[in-house]
């Protein structure tokens, strides 16, 4: 996992490497899940009692951040969601989707009313990402320049993007902000682990182009430090010095030479 960071952060390692990794790790979770499944449903109690425990759960402890304030029932239902989807067991008096999983989230207001069903803010593409055997098979029948991608993406949202967020969060809109609040939580607990996550979710997404033309034009256009100089020309001129003084010294290093190759030219 450790070897696996440095991919990401440093573009050490080679891409084969870590989709063994990657398969690897998947592997492990499928077996643990399958574990899990059978339990939930040989002791579907100690399940439910699993559940109410977990939503009880607080701060750097929680399983499911919490940026607004709901009832603790809501909440039981939002990590009642997430254990039915995530182990394909459905669970009584728990409703499909993730609803209670995106109002805890602040991805929706809970003002619908009882005759309006808003649609969802997760698509069916976020939702798939949760099946670990959807996963395990990409990282199985990736390329080389599928992981590149994946790489460049992977360390794009999690090293640099949180550098950014206080910023956009100044400019964005009320919906946008309380989405910007989840990722900038999210990316105080970095870790490999959520390295890893990100990497195989967009691994799921870029194995479904074959293309290799297609995806060589991706991989040409995708460097982390061009796609943050290209999101900085739309926030205020001063967001730059706080951008740099919250990245990593090696993306720091990368930006500013960015910055001041687009300087030169205009």
């Amino acid at each position: 996992m450790v070897c696996f960071a440095l991919f990401i952060e440093t573009n050490s390692g080679s891409p084969a490497g870590a989709l063994r990794t990657v398969a690897e790790y998947l592997d492990l979770q499928r077996k643990n899940m399958a574990e899990a499944r059978e339990a939930a449903v040989r002791d579907p109690e100690l399940l439910h009692a699993e559940i109410k425990r977990a939503a009880r759960m607080r701060a750097d402890n929680s399983v499911l951040p919490r940026e607004v304030r709901v009832p603790l029932a809501e909440r039981d239902q939002a990590i009642a969601q997430m254990v039915q989807a995530g182990l394909g067991v459905p669970l009584d008096g728990v409703p499909a989707g993730f609803g209670a999983v995106e109002r805890v989230l602040g991805l929706r207001s809970g003002r619908g009313g009882k005759t309006r069903d808003p649609r969802l803010a997760f698509t069916e593409k976020d939702i798939d990402v949760f099946d670990p055997n959807a996963l395990h098979e990409a990282a199985q029948i990736a390329t080389s320049r599928h992981a590149r991608i994946a790489r460049n993406c992977t360390e794009l949202l999690c090293v640099w993007f949180p550098a950014l967020t206080p910023s956009l969060m100044m400019t964005s809109k009320t919906a946008d902000s309380k989405f910007l609040q989840v990722v900038q939580s999210a990316s105080d607990g970095l870790n490999p682990e959520m390295y890893l996550a990100t990497f195989a979710g967009l691994l799921a997404k870029l194995v479904k182009i074959s293309d290799d033309e297609q995806l060589a034009e991706i991989e040409k256009g995708l460097r982390p430090e061009i796609a943050m100089g290209e999101m900085l020309v739309t926030q205020f001129a001063g967001d730059l010095r706080g951008v740099l003084s919250r990245l990593r010294p090696l993306p720091r290093l990368k930006l500013e030479s960015v910055m001041a190759s687009t300087t030169s030219r205009a």
